[in-house]
């Protein structure tokens, strides 16, 4: 079998691409990712899509397996403001967050036009079929080739597949969380045959009303965290205020001490 993986992780160091502590990030706006999700398509064999944000590189600090997975999977886009402020520190700037819900917009879209179905695993039992529904109200003659709840036990684990597999669908997207869906997509990414799959977080629940997206400033300006932490209080303050917020800080003093030294050794 093929490795899928191998042509990225030879990639590390080329210049599309970014260093953020120990995850590797394109450097791409939402055009150039879709341009590079329409060659996915055309090449017809299973991708992995990740959208990074500073929990993935907060979790990949910790867990060595977690970062090989990311850094192998053939696009990862930066789905957060601080790494794209991060990235302007370390001189090599991302030119634009981009988020799973862009990316399940953009490719719903592209889906409708192409004729391509998509493939909507996870979330809270009845959460994928809101969304899909207003999916379809959003981008008429998409076709939605299943839902699936992300509730399922390892014993039913093969039935979704199966069931995947069986619709074969040209988009998958997983909503199963940070890191169980980036570990499960990578898992099973042969097995599935869908061009694209794309780890998307809470994407569903936003989409389907379940929960609310931040104001667009609140997003511009960094803040988005803040806004799922007042709506999720006791889920999410350990993972924002004791985990995320401080690797941001300590990755920024890195970055800045980097230009601080690249300076001095310039004179």
């Amino acid at each position: 079998m093929m490795d899928r993986t191998l042509g990225r992780q030879t990639l590390a160091v080329s210049p599309g691409r970014i260093r953020i502590r120990d995850l590797y990030l394109d450097r791409l706006d939402l055009p150039a990712a879709m341009e590079r999700i329409e060659g996915f398509l055309q090449e017809g064999w299973p991708h992995q899509v990740v959208t990074v944000n500073v929990r993935f590189v907060t979790i990949a600090s910790q867990d060595p397996a977690f970062a090989r997975v990311v850094n192998g999977a053939h696009m990862a886009v930066a789905d957060g403001m601080p790494l794209i402020w991060l990235s302007r520190l370390m001189g090599a700037p991302i030119p634009q967050r981009i988020t799973g819900s862009d990316l399940l917009f953009h490719c719903a879209s592209l889906a409708a036009q192409r004729g391509h179905s998509i493939f909507l695993l996870g979330a809270a039992p009845g959460v994928a079929q809101e969304a899909a529904w207003r999916l379809v109200d959003t981008y008429p003659g998409l076709r939605i080739a299943g839902i699936h709840h992300g509730y399922f036990s390892q014993a039913e684990e093969q039935e979704v597949l199966r069931c995947i597999r069986q619709r074969r669908p040209q988009f998958l997207f997983v909503a199963l969380g940070c890191p169980r869906q980036e570990f499960w997509i990578h898992r099973h990414l042969d097995e599935l045959e869908v061009p694209v799959c794309v780890g998307i977080g809470g994407t569903l629940d936003v989409i389907s009303g379940r929960l609310k997206r931040a104001p667009l400033w609140m997003q511009r300006c960094g803040l988005e965290w803040s806004y799922r932490l007042a709506q999720e209080p006791r889920r999410l303050w350990k993972r924002y205020i004791v985990e995320d917020v401080p690797t941001t800080f300590r990755i920024a003093g890195l970055a800045l001490r980097q230009r601080l030294l690249a300076r001095v050794d310039h004179r």
